[in-house]
């Protein structure tokens, strides 16, 4: 049967295909989306190294035509990161690549989520919650562990087992086996209940951290009844066509409350290094090591004890891969070497016969994924994974009198657990039209387990088929159906396990997401074949056990208030309920008393909201969170006057601030974990011999936990971080017990407040060779094309007079140079760093070279500074004319006093420069232009021909906007001046003066937009008139003029335009 289901899975495969290249036509057309899945208009789409392509309109479409091959098509814009992919062009027929998506500015971007999504997405567009971790927060945060980075995570609550030094993560009110912990999408395993996986990761090789709540056992199978959190690793650019390497380093400091020791012993001690290299062939390789040394923390205790367990983990990786065009295919393997040890002091008997019960743990963890895309319609992933878990208690005893070691003898003194893995997983995402997309999917684990406490050495196992579709059948409607269906299973598994999602978009602003899910849990080795027996404990497995499953009701309201390039207010209204059945509970053995045993006898409810707003203002970033989250009292429904649920609120706040001056972030999270009690029920014998029983509440109390951290770029390369963790001292909580016949216990969360300090390198590079591309080397009325070969070019001109020339890079970057009649200069660069070039044989360009890697690293006013003195220093030489010309008059805010002092120093020493004069006509007119001063007149005409001049404008304000279609900031303001300038139209007219020397730039723009006022392009250039006038020597530029003609303002910023009109002009 299994044979005949995989050959038809095969078959399926092999015919989609076929169909996926029904889609074709004459032209080759798309469109272009960006992360939050609206249109990315103004965006480049071209065909590598030819000279075919265009521009996407308004609504992200495009077309163009293009001869048949094979190409890698380039989608890139100034505010898109590049993105390059392979394709291929049919000959006669038309190829449609649709939702193109670009990467935005990092002021735009959207969160971008992977888990259970058909392809990469924003969080907008999903149609699960997802709530994500990312980079950003992780580096901000300093984690060393992923404790410390969730801790303070809204729904995710911690809870600490101090006898084994593990930890277990509570999601929607549910924990253990009920959470299903991914890494790259592929399940982990774990020795029980408890998910020690997530404390054995590498937290530097993270790169987010994505946490959906709610059932997914469709897609993911079994566990996943209260959610899933998938860890996503590095991995690196990916393919670029180009060679490129790596080098990170981590090493922080951090203290256990009062206790540390200098790099060993008490306190935390983490070091980590991480190597990358990728090919340009494709070929990608990923390294690293990190040291945890966890010195543990002795607290209220004594002598060698320590109430939190010493822990040494050493963590290694290795991955290589190929990428190249529609396919990528990884392997990596992870392992873990861990130590947790228990040092306990001797007896009042005997004080110097002490004992250690250390647990030793190896973990290693295989995975080979590959992505197929076949067209630009079907894609395949595949994904196998083998795990080896073995955990070892290992009890030693020694007599500190003689130094004699010697294993214990006890029961459970010496264990060896172990688990082993395989899992296969094969997923098709078929794009059938512009409506409907279908995902199909094929699942087979084994987990097989052995030990002393695990009765022989059981496996279970299933194979699993699942599918879903994404059908839109408006715009503002998507829903999403799938089921999962077992073709095998070792267990009494559920027929069919279904779920639907369904996302509406009231207003682009607005969106509802409604669910429903079936969820299921397999039970474990542990629960089916547990042998547990000794003085204290009597525990068996129950092989008959089934599945337990869960009804999940989940939904959500999203209101983006506000949504811009500048600033970003999100908030989000969400609540659940799930109803537990079958639950899977450690109960009294029904025909051996006193024995305990697992049985399907549980029922379990959880209710909860939560409410979530998020602001980025700028360098703000602000995260709001709260909820509520009630557990089900199972003994209301034999008393009915005990409530159904107890409720425990939780409050999270994350504030960061990045100063992009300084290269400063500072951060600050902070949780307040709300008192949660239970009902227990209890009996007990009065002292009087008569058997009582009574139900009363126990439980935690509220606590706090924060912590603020601030991170400093030191340079390029290095930075620093500094805070203070668990700023509310929290140590340990007493246990709150409504009942006299029970004793209070204690519950440790934290060893205090505790300090850090680390530093963290990145260093890359590129191998890459510029063995043949076009560079572009212009002068003010000259314009050629070179082409390099073999790394080497050659360029020969016919001079009368020096000349400053600039070249333009393949990557766009730019270089003055200095040619000089009759001389050769040696033009040599780095391909891995084109800004490090150096030009010699000329006592000129010595000294622009020396220039330009003397202001390497610097910022703007310190640029400015450097170049000024450079100026006063060199004031016979081209070399000052070019840095005056490109550094200090074609830049933002000139500072034309300056500029013309410098220009009259260099005029003295090179009186016979005729291209200084010609400086002089532009700095003149700045001067003579400055606020103040009365506004020169001119007389041009409008692309519609209509004559205008100065004294057309008496009586109003008038602005005069200086923009180019090829510079994007200008570009973005003449798009949303109408907005802008609205409230000031009454008063105000405008000139708007387009310096492109092709007018198609300016017609597709008036094509899209209906630009106010008056618009003018002459096609000159920075040789217009009105340019000229007023001395402009940069876009965006503007000049506002008063009502009888005064200059009031030059060069308004473009986001102060509205504030810096509303100084001058009263709405």
């Amino acid at each position: 049967m299994i044979k005949n289901i995989c050959t038809v899975i095969l078959l399926l495969l092999s015919v989609l295909p076929a169909a996926g290249q029904n889609r074709v036509k004459v032209k080759i057309s798309g469109n272009v989306i960006t992360t939050d899945g609206a249109p990315a208009e103004y965006i480049t789409v071209s065909l590598k190294n030819t000279v075919f392509g265009g521009m996407s309109d308004g609504d992200g479409n495009f077309e163009f035509a293009a001869p048949p091959g094979e190409y890698t098509m380039v989608v890139q814009s100034v505010t898109a990161h590049r993105k390059e992919f392979p394709v291929t062009i049919e000959t006669g027929r038309e190829n449609v690549f649709p939702n193109i998506e670009v990467k935005e500015d990092i002021n735009q971007l959207e969160e971008v989520v992977v888990t259970g999504q058909f392809s990469p997405q924003s969080m907008k567009n999903s149609l699960y919650k997802v709530r994500s971790v990312n980079s950003d927060q992780i580096r901000q945060k300093a984690p060393l562990d992923v404790q410390s980075l969730l801790n303070t995570e809204i729904g995710i609550r911690l809870s600490n087992d101090m006898a084994l030094g593990e930890t277990d993560f509570e999601l929607m009110g549910m924990s253990g086996n009920n959470v299903k912990i991914l890494m790259d999408g592929i399940p982990m395993i774990d020795r029980g209940s408890t998910k020690q996986s997530l404390s054995q990761l590498d937290v530097n090789r993270i790169e987010r951290v994505e946490i959906v709540e709610g059932p997914m056992s469709v897609v993911y199978g079994t566990d996943a009844l209260a959610g899933v959190i998938n860890i996503i690793t590095k991995k690196g650019p990916g393919y670029s066509g180009e060679s490129t390497w790596r080098v990170g380093a981590r090493i922080q400091e951090e203290t256990m409350g009062k206790e540390y020791q200098f790099f060993n012993g008490e306190g935390l001690h983490n070091e980590s290094i991480d190597l990358g290299f990728n090919l340009k062939n494709g070929l990608y390789f990923n390294g690293g090591y990190t040291r945890n040394d966890n010195g543990g923390w002795q607290g209220d205790l004594t002598g060698r004890e320590k109430r939190w367990h010493p822990k040494d983990q050493s963590l290694a990786n290795g991955m290589i891969g190929f990428q190249r065009r529609n396919l990528n295919v990884w392997y990596r393997l992870d392992f873990l070497d861990e130590k947790i040890f228990g040092p306990l002091n001797g007896t009042a008997i005997e004080p110097e016969k002490v004992s250690d019960k250390d647990y030793l743990t190896k973990r290693y963890t295989h995975q080979l994924q590959a992505d197929w895309r076949l067209d630009n319609r079907l894609s395949v992933n595949l994904a196998l994974s083998y795990q080896d878990y073995k955990r070892r208690t290992q009890t030693t005893w020694t007599d500190l009198s003689t130094g004699e070691k010697w294993l214990s003898a006890e029961d459970a003194s010496q264990d060896v657990t172990q688990y082993k893995a395989w899992i296969a997983r094969a997923t098709a995402t078929w794009n059938i039209g512009p409506k409907i997309s279908l995902q199909p999917g094929l699942e087979y684990q084994w987990t097989e387990g052995k030990g002393g406490r695990i009765d022989g050495t059981p496996t279970i196992s299933d194979l699993a088929f699942f599918i879903s579709a994404e059908y839109k059948p408006w715009s503002w409607m998507s829903v999403r159906p799938g089921v999962r269906a077992f073709l095998m299973a070792d267990y009494e598994a559920p027929v069919a396990v279904p779920s639907i999602l369904t996302k509406f978009d009231l207003t682009p602003d607005m969106d509802i997401r409604l669910s429903y899910a079936y969820g299921f849990r397999t039970p474990t080795l542990q629960e089916l074949y547990f042998s547990f027996h000794n003085d204290n404990h009597d525990i068996d497995g129950n092989p008959d056990l089934k599945a337990e499953y869960s009804n999940n009701v989940t939904g959500s309201f999203t209101y983006r208030i506000l949504h811009n390039a500048r600033i970003r207010l999100t908030t989000t209204l969400s609540g659940f309920y799930n109803v537990f059945k079958d639950k899977i509970s450690l109960a009294q053995n029904v025909d051996i008393p006193n024995y305990n045993t697992y049985y399907n006898i549980g029922r379990y409810k959880t209710l909860g909201g939560a409410l979530e707003t998020s602001l980025a203002w700028g360098g703000l970033r602000v995260n709001v969170n709260a909820s509520l989250i009630g557990r089900y009292n199972k003994y209301a429904s034999d008393d009915k006057s005990l409530p159904q649920f107890r409720y425990s609120p939780e409050v999270s706040t994350t504030i960061s601030y990045h100063i992009a001056k300084s290269g400063t972030d500072i951060s600050f999270f902070y949780k307040y974990t709300g008192q949660r009690k239970e009902y227990y029920y209890h009996e007990y014998t009065t002292p009087d011999n008569k058997k009582e029983s009574e139900i009363y509440l126990r439980g935690l109390p509220s606590y706090h936990y924060g912590d603020i951290t601030v991170t400093q770029k030191l340079t390029s390369f290095l930075s620093l971080n500094v805070g203070v963790k668990n700023l509310f001292n929290l140590t340990d909580i007493r246990t709150i017990v409504e009942s006299a016949n029970d004793t209070p216990s204690v519950s440790y969360l934290g060893c205090g407040r505790s300090y850090f300090i680390g530093l963290n390198l990145m260093l890359n590079g590129k191998f890459k060779n510029i063995r043949s591309a076009d560079i572009f080397i212009y002068s003010e009325d000259r314009y050629d094309t070179l082409r390099i070969r073999d790394g080497k070019f050659k360029y020969e001109r016919e001079l009368s007079e020096p000349e400053i020339l600039t070249i333009q890079y393949p990557d766009f970057s730019q270089r003055t140079i200095i040619a000089e009649p009759g001389k050769e200069a040696n033009f040599v660069t780095d391909a891995a760093d084109l800004t490090k070039t150096r030009v010699t044989k000329t006592e000129e360009n010595e000294l622009l070279t020396q220039f330009y890697a003397d202001i390497e690293g610097k910022r703007g006013d310190q640029i400015k500074s450097i170049a000024a003195a450079f100026v006063n220093k060199n004031p016979k030489t081209l070399a000052a004319q070019a840095v005056l010309e490109s550094l200090l008059l074609e830049t933002e805010n000139v500072d034309a006093p300056q500029a013309k002092r410098l220009l009259t120093l260099l005029l003295k020493n090179q009186p016979h420069n005729s291209h200084l004069s010609s400086l002089a006509g532009r700095i003149m007119p700045m001067l003579s232009t400055m606020p103040g001063a009365n506004a020169p007149d001119f007389k041009v005409k409008t692309y519609k021909g209509n004559e205008i001049s100065l004294k057309d404008f008496a009586g109003k304000y008038l602005l005069i906007n200086y923009w180019a279609s090829w510079e994007y900031d200008s570009f973005q303001q003449i798009r949303s001046i109408k907005n802008l300038v609205k409230p000031f139209m009454s008063k105000l007219s405008l000139v708007n003066v387009c310096l492109d020397y092709d007018i198609r730039g300016f017609r597709n723009t008036m094509m899209r937009d209906t630009l106010p006022g008056n618009n003018v392009c002459d096609q000159m250039a920075w040789k217009s008139p009105l340019v000229r006038k007023f001395g402009v020597s940069y876009v965006p530029g503007n000049v506002l003029i008063s009502p009888d003609g005064k200059v009031l303002a030059r060069d308004i910023k473009s986001n102060d335009l509205k504030a810096g009109l509303g100084k001058f002009i009263k709405p």
